[in-house]
């Protein structure tokens, strides 16, 4: 049978193996899971943001069988202030939160349609 691959993308979520030792990570668990004929490259590093999947991208070789993209968390970290304001009010937060959300659908939809179409390009 041919060898299929399976390509990790994005920040810790998969790149996760200094927050999860002793036990295993996310790639050696997908390892054991997946038949011996899949192998798994890890393109995913801790603290990996959005912008950052266009390289990840790059690294890719050839057409993979599956992706797994896991990113955002750190983008919405770079937003974090947003939770000690208390001179804006409520209506000034949720108006904020409502910007910051919108913000992220649009760069998530495009991140997400650059990985299913080869790359950002």
């Amino acid at each position: 049978m041919t060898e299929q691959n399976l390509v990790l993308l994005g920040d810790s979520i998969l790149d996760n193996a200094p927050y999860t030792r002793p036990e295993p990570d996310t790639t050696a668990h997908l390892g054991r899971l997946l038949s011996p004929d899949w192998s798994i490259r890890r393109l995913a590093w801790d603290g990996a943001t959005m912008p950052d999947i266009p390289a990840q991208l790059a690294r890719v070789e050839g057409r993979p069988a599956a992706a797994v993209l896991s990113i955002g968390g750190n983008d919405v970290l770079q937003h974090i202030e947003i939770l000690g304001r208390d001179s804006a009010g409520a209506s000034g937060v949720l108006g904020d939160l409502l910007a910051i959300a919108e913000e992220f659908d649009q760069r998530y939809e495009l991140v997400a349609r650059c990985t299913l179409a080869d790359g950002c390009r």
